[in-house]
């Protein structure tokens, strides 16, 4: 037995957690001080000729997922990339991101009784989606927990009536419109396991294995298009799934990614100083038919922080904590 299975079995779940907490927290710092001290540099025209060889054009609707960190250093940081992003789609293209605001996560949100002010709440995914968010030309989505922004001919139409959606990310959002456009899906230095619109293809296919909602609905308020307060009835994610998910989960998104790409086309190139990858909408979801008719879900059947190739891509069970 292992120094680390000795240590889970004679500790309680909450001290493991705080352990495992710390020793993230120590890497993000390592990686900050590489990224400001020895990473390599890039230019603007570097992003655009990464997105460029990926495969993105002029006119392009591309829904994108980034990490300014993975990137390198960028000079001119999260507003270059954004000027990248906005002159590889060109003028006629549209750019759209999450501006989520679940650092609490989607329940935490919700319970904590904040107002949604889509003009002014920030968004908890990063610097380079909340300086997109800060554009005097972005539009942003109406939802408390998952809004979107767009930048572009198509924003409008895709992210109006969020608020009214069945669900955050599933029917009559805008995340089946986006689906349903059939544009990019560019992960820009991100792993797969960050792919929002898993979530949509949870909730878009009738009978998925795993159950990801909680049974009640929650009441969130947001400031509408009136400028008044509303509030909404919504269903909220169960958070003791998450630790089964791909976003938490690095080396199990990295062996996913390699059965999506096995199955469809896939493309993954360098941008910056890590790779990144773009898919089509449709493509994705079909690959996604094909592995889940072979029982593959976005969830490992293991909660260890390394997940050999043996654990499966299966529904989870979950666990009782300890602490």
């Amino acid at each position: 037995m292992s120094i680390k299975d000795i240590v889970k079995k004679l500790l309680p779940d909450s001290a493991v957690r705080k352990i495992t907490e710390k020793r993230k927290q120590a890497q993000r710092e390592e990686k900050r001080r590489y990224i400001e001290q020895e990473a390599p540099r890039f230019t603007k025209e570097d992003i655009v000729k990464g997105l460029r060889d990926l495969g993105i054009a002029e006119g392009d609707f591309v829904f994108m997922h980034a990490s300014l960190s993975r990137l390198g250093r960028v000079e001119g940081g999260a507003e270059a990339v954004l000027d990248a992003l906005l002159a590889a789609v060109g003028k006629t293209g549209t750019l759209v991101m999450p501006a989520f605001c679940v650092k609490r996560g989607m329940l935490g949100q919700v319970l904590s009784g904040e107002v949604f002010d889509p003009e002014i709440t920030p968004s908890s995914t990063g610097a380079i989606c909340e300086a997109f968010r800060k554009r005097p030309e972005a539009f942003r989505s109406i939802h408390p927990t998952h809004s979107l922004v767009a930048i572009g001919p198509l924003a409008e139409e895709l992210l109006r009536d969020h608020e009214k959606a069945e669900t955050a990310v599933g029917r009559g959002s805008p995340f089946e419109r986006i689906h349903d456009r059939n544009g990019w899906i560019l992960g820009l230095a991100v792993l797969s396991g960050t792919i929002v619109l898993y979530r949509t293809y949870e909730d878009l296919r009738d009978q998925y294995p795993v159950e990801t909602y909680l049974p009640d609905l929650y009441e969130a308020k947001y400031i509408g298009s009136d400028k008044q307060v509303h509030t909404m009835r919504m269903k909220v994610h169960d958070p003791d799934l998450n630790q089964y998910r791909l976003h938490v989960r690095p080396e199990a998104a990295e062996r996913f990614l390699r059965l999506m790409k096995a199955r469809g086309d896939i493309r993954v190139g360098p941008v910056g100083m890590s790779d990144s990858f773009l898919v089509r909408t449709r493509e994705l979801f079909r690959i996604l038919d094909e592995l889940l008719d072979e029982g593959i879900t976005f969830y490992v059947t293991s909660t260890e922080d390394d997940v050999p190739d043996s654990v499966k891509f299966a529904p989870p069970v979950k666990k009782e904590s300890s602490g």
